[in-house]
């Protein structure tokens, strides 16, 4: 394709967001000048694939040796409420609290007398992902796609009735959830934190489940857009738009067994069987290059095979209301590419991630 920018030069600004704007300036037709700007959402902190699959689940071994937990910590319910380290648990750690059950599962044990965690009232038997095993500090931001994935069973409640089976936890300042799915006397429900500083969660009711029975739950988070499935039933909301104050936060996954409860007999326990445990993290796309004719101009950026895409575009920076340019496009290789036609009204465009 012939590029249609002869002569043209780059400047790039970062905003304040960790977002960075890319203008391309260049004479149009020998007299029109033509400015399009592309901006870019940026990865805010350091990501990296962090993957649990499920192995072979063998009752003969640990846990850390029927799924891959070389990127989470977990904590135990002792009187310290002790972390091990990923090294411990991919060394094959068991105790009384964390164990391989008769099935193959991973068994989370947490009685209502467990020892807490600062700043929490309720003890827990929980994994925490590390993207980085040496610093905790290191976690994603709330751009690009991130997902867990589990299978689990609650096999026991305490007298509350309540756990809680996975989160988005936020890290920094006050560090509130994001979002905590709940399994509550059979109920599963969401509980999201529509702003930042709020001190009550909004209840997103998702499926009834009978204890033992299995709860397969998804919780995405795509540049902003929260997604939480449960058993087929599925519910979003956008808490970049519910408060922006989100989108400077950075995140991790827990999963496990948040026990609800701390008053009882040291017997009273809840107890979670996982079967299944997996996160993805996609990073923001970022635009590499653009070219174009006398009909069209073409974005290309990098992506995730199996991914899907779409462009978006704005006329000017300061607007907020983003329209979709683009059908959705599925990448089929690491560089996906979408060109708009011309003459567009648009000068400022972006690329998201979504679903088929």
């Amino acid at each position: 394709m012939t590029s249609i920018f002869p002569r043209c030069s780059w400047s790039v600004r970062r905003q304040t967001e960790g977002e960075i704007i890319h203008c391309l300036k260049s004479h149009f037709g020998g007299s029109l000048l033509y400015q399009l700007s592309v901006r870019i959402v940026a990865c805010l902190t350091m990501l990296c694939l962090a993957v649990v699959r499920i192995l072979a689940q063998d009752p003969r071994f640990p846990p850390g040796h029927n799924f891959d937990l070389r990127h989470w910590y977990l904590t135990v319910p002792d009187a310290n409420a002790s972390s091990i380290s990923p090294a411990q648990l991919t060394a094959g750690f068991t105790n009384a609290h964390f164990e391989t059950g008769a099935d193959g599962a991973m068994m989370f044990l947490c009685p209502v007398t467990g020892g807490t965690t600062i700043g929490s009232d309720f003890p827990r038997c929980e994994l925490r992902e590390l993207l980085d095993p040496s610093d905790n500090g290191v976690n994603w931001s709330g751009y690009g796609r991130h997902v867990l994935t589990a299978q689990c069973k609650v096999m026991q409640l305490p007298s509350s009735r309540r756990v809680v089976i996975g989160q988005i936890h936020s890290f920094l300042g006050d560090a509130p959830p994001l979002i905590k799915l709940s399994y509550n006397n059979g109920s599963v429900e969401a509980l999201v934190r529509l702003e930042a500083d709020a001190t009550s969660d909004m209840r997103i009711p998702l499926a009834n489940v009978a204890l033992s029975n299995a709860i397969n739950y998804q919780i995405t988070l795509r540049d902003g857009l929260l997604s939480i499935a449960v058993n087929g039933v599925s519910r979003s909301t956008n808490v970049f738009l519910t408060d922006p104050a989100w989108k400077q936060q950075t995140f991790y996954f827990k999963a496990g067994n948040y026990c609800q409860d701390n008053s009882g007999p040291t017997n009273e326990l809840a107890i979670v069987a996982f079967y299944q445990l997996n996160v993805q993290h996609s990073p923001p796309s970022v635009i590499t290059n653009v070219t174009g004719n006398t009909n069209s101009f073409c974005l290309a950026w990098n992506s995730l095979p199996g991914s899907w895409y779409y462009v978006q575009g704005v006329t000017n920076l300061g607007s907020t209301n983003w329209l979709r340019m683009s059908p959705n496009v599925e990448a089929t290789t690491n560089a996906a590419s979408y060109c708009i036609p011309l003459p567009t009204p648009y000068q400022f465009f972006r690329v998201a991630v979504t679903t088929p």
